[in-house]
This record gives C-alpha cells, sequence and structure tokens, in this order.
C-alpha cells in the first residue's frame, strides 16, 4: 500500500535535504573568498571579489559579515576593501607550533642555510601545486629571496619533480597536463613526456636540479623526505644563483641536502 507523505512534511523534508547543500556552498564560498585575499594582495574590495569569483554581492556580504566577526577578515581602510584577518596569524602559528615536519625540518634547514649560505627552503603538494611552507634566508651578500606560501606550478620547481615521484608513469600521463604551466622565464618544460622521464631520474637518484626554469639566472637543487612507508611527503630545497650552481659546487650542495633531507626523515621516524 502506497502512502503519500502530508504536503507539509514533504516540504519540510525538502527543506531539510537542501539546507545542507546550501551551507557546504557558503563554506565553499567562504574558503574561495580566503584563498581570493589570499592571492590577491594587502585590500580587495567586494565588487570586485564579486566579479573574480562569480558571487552575487548579496550572498558574498552574508558570507564576509561573519568571517568579520570572527576576525577571519578585516575591513580596510580602503572604502569597501578587505584582508585576510590577524585571527588567520594565530591559526598559521598554532599550525607551526603543532605540526611535527615543521619541527623536525626547522633546525636542520638552519644548519642548512648555515653551511651552503644558501636560502633553504621546505615544500609540500598542496592542490597539486608546490607550496613553501618553512625557509631560511641566505646569508651571502647575493642570495635568492623567497616567501612562505609561495605557490608554483609542478614543472617549474626542483621540488614538484620529487613531490609527484610516488605516481607511476601513467599516473603522471594522467594527472600533469592539468598541473603544468608556462613559467615566468618561459623555459619549465610542459611537454609531459619530457617531464615523466625527469621525475623517473629525480626518483632514481634522490634529487633534482633545475636552472632557470622558473625565473631566469635561478637555480635550485632539491632532495626528498620520505616517510616510514617510503613516500615523499615533502621536499628540502636550496635556491641559488645559477652561476653559484657551476662545477663542482653542484654535486657538492646536492650531496649536502641530500644528507640534510635524509636527517629530516630520520627525524619524523623517531621524533625526540
Amino acid at each position: 500500500m502506497r502512502v503519500d507523505l502530508p504536503v507539509t512534511t514533504r516540504r519540510s523534508h525538502d527543506r531539510a535535504r537542501v539546507q545542507p547543500e546550501a551551507a557546504s556552498r557558503s563554506v565553499a564560498r567562504a574558503i574561495a573568498i580566503l584563498d581570493h585575499l589570499h592571492r590577491a594582495g594587502p585590500s580587495v574590495s567586494v565588487a570586485e571579489l564579486c566579479r573574480a569569483l562569480r558571487i552575487p554581492r548579496s550572498s558574498a556580504y552574508q558570507i564576509i559579515q561573519p568571517l568579520v566577526a570572527g576576525g577571519l577578515v578585516e575591513r580596510t581602510a580602503t572604502a569597501g576593501g578587505i584582508a585576510l584577518g590577524r585571527r588567520l596569524y594565530e591559526f598559521g602559528l598554532a599550525y607551526g607550533e603543532r605540526s611535527l615536519l615543521l619541527q623536525e625540518a626547522r633546525p636542520v634547514l638552519n644548519v642548512l642555510r648555515d653551511e651552503t649560505g644558501e636560502t633553504a627552503q621546505l615544500a609540500v603538494l598542496d592542490h597539486d601545486e608546490v607550496l613553501i611552507v618553512l625557509k631560511a634566508e641566505g646569508h651571502e651578500p647575493i642570495h635568492v629571496a623567497t616567501r612562505l606560501g609561495l605557490r608554483m606550478k609542478v614543472n617549474w620547481s626542483a621540488a614538484g619533480r620529487l613531490l609527484l615521484s610516488d605516481l607511476s608513469a601513467t599516473e603522471l600521463r594522467l594527472r600533469l597536463p592539468d598541473l603544468v604551466a608556462p613559467s615566468p622565464s618561459g623555459k619549465a618544460t610542459t611537454d609531459v613526456a619530457k617531464l615523466v622521464r625527469e621525475i623517473a631520474v629525480a626518483r632514481k637518484n634522490g634529487v633534482a636540479i633545475q636552472l632557470n626554469q622558473s625565473i631566469q639566472n635561478i637555480g635550485a637543487v632539491a632532495a626528498p623526505i620520505i616517510d616510514e612507508a617510503g613516500r615523499c611527503i615533502a621536499a628540502l630545497g636550496i635556491v641559488v644563483p645559477v652561476h653559484r650552481l657551476r662545477g663542482a659546487r653542484r654535486p657538492a650542495l646536492a650531496r649536502t641536502l641530500i644528507g640534510a633531507a635524509r636527517q629530516i626523515s630520520e627525524r619524523l621516524a623517531h621524533p625526540a
């Protein structure tokens, strides 16, 4: 026997089903707003935000108001401008204090910087991009300055080749077309077949090197940080003016870097 729900009950049921979808959409939009503010600069107008994210202005204000109240977004002196809030800084500090990877890598990174004089940095794969999560600025009079939170396409960097090195050649051929892009220098290869070969070489050698691929006259050397399952979970690297990566110094830096990355891997496996 078929029993139809009363009309009022059916509507309530429909609302219960729709509300989680609407809530999920609002959360997704809130994340998109924070991400856009992170990438766009010190201040963005709500109008600019709505155009960039294609969000109705009424919906944007409904999302921004609780973000402002929660300290995640702040209003700026610019009329109608908003920016990331200082509470996000607190969250970042808390993450740094609680991340085992950052805790164990930080002292090794500082020693690596002191031994080489070059800028050392730690990178992870985040949303299919290389993300710099830790750095130690170089001591050389001319050194490469990087910034925390910098994102790069995987084909621009030595670290990117290592962070994808657990994937099979078949998986790489499927994924890489969506992950690569021309670099600022114009010299990063976007050829998938070539990248698959370079990733295989990096995996075999335990080190990756790139010259001029991201920015002209800048090079990098990276080594993998491996977890107990044998997976590359991060890459330790140094960024160097290309003229200091010539001759015998390149293999010497690579050996130093491999040793430092292995030390971090061991510290993660046996934390103090």
